[in-house]
């Protein structure tokens, strides 16, 4: 089995050299990118809190059996999949949450997926 394998002039191989390397500088770039405004770090971009919070309206959005919490005091951002369970820092997984709503998901995120109370009973 042979190969073709075309012939290139010196400035025709420098420039491809070139032409690589760009294309990894701007790989590596975007990754860099990822890591840090994407989904595996924990904090949230100030841009980010702006875009979540013009959404929600500065409100708490929990929906429960009486309809939009609407609390405006103590919000917290959310993330609807938490972040431990590997959730990502995005928009379309952040909501507003009062204190309250936020903690209350979370336990009941959390001993959904362990079958566990997250808390112990006082002894």
């Amino acid at each position: 089995m042979s190969m073709n394998i075309p012939t290139l002039s010196d400035d025709e191989l420098d420039r491809e050299v070139k032409r690589v390397a760009q294309v990894e500088r701007q790989t590596i770039a975007e990754l860099l990118r990822l890591l840090i405004v994407g989904s595996s770090v924990r904090h949230i971009p100030a841009a980010l809190r702006r875009e979540i919070w013009d959404r929600d309206g500065g409100r708490c959005v929990f929906a429960g059996r009486r309809g939009l919490c609407g609390e405006t005091a103590f919000l917290e951002f959310h993330h609807v999949i938490p972040f431990a369970a590997g959730g990502p820092t995005t928009a379309a997984n952040l909501e507003l949450r009062c204190r309250a709503h936020n903690a209350y998901e979370a336990t009941q995120y959390f001993e959904q997926s362990t079958g566990r109370p997250t808390r112990r009973a006082p002894s």
